[in-house]
């Protein structure tokens, strides 16, 4: 499965392998040489190219291992071995 990550202004989403939010570490010219932790001019780097138009913070949003968010009240009765109804188990 993949991870995935959305932009809280702009809601690009960034799907990727591994658990890691982007970063500046994405940067292309970071990759060949980590003292270069400044923006770069290369347009297609994503990471500087969203971080210049928006300036947006990356949270995530689904991927394996993460909970699909809100549970029902019916989930959560049906793990206690309870009842929706907050009655005595039926049958």
């Amino acid at each position: 499965g993949k991870h995935w990550w959305q932009c809280s202004r702009c809601k690009n989403i960034v799907k990727r392998a591994m658990n890691r939010a982007p970063s500046a570490k994405d940067c292309r010219e970071y990759r060949t040489d980590p003292a270069k932790m400044r923006p770069c001019a290369d347009p297609r780097c994503s990471w500087h190219s969203h971080s210049s138009k928006c300036g947006g913070e990356y949270s995530k949003i689904r991927g394996p291992g993460k909970p699909s968010g809100k549970s029902t009240d019916a989930d959560k009765a049906s793990k206690k071995g309870g009842s929706v109804f907050g009655g005595a188990k039926v049958g």
